[in-house]
């Protein structure tokens, strides 16, 4: 079973909540990010 595609997804979503996570805490703001159809807030 060749999973290369599920690891490439893993490994682009890990790179991307960093990335948020970074933003997140170095922000000297509140930040929210509300995502259409899915019903999520974060703040």
């Amino acid at each position: 079973i060749d999973i290369t595609e599920r690891k490439n997804a893993e490994q682009k979503l890990k790179e991307s909540e960093e990335m948020f996570r970074t933003i997140a805490e170095h922000s000297a703001i509140g930040i929210t990010i509300i995502q259409d159809g899915k019903n999520k807030v974060r703040k």
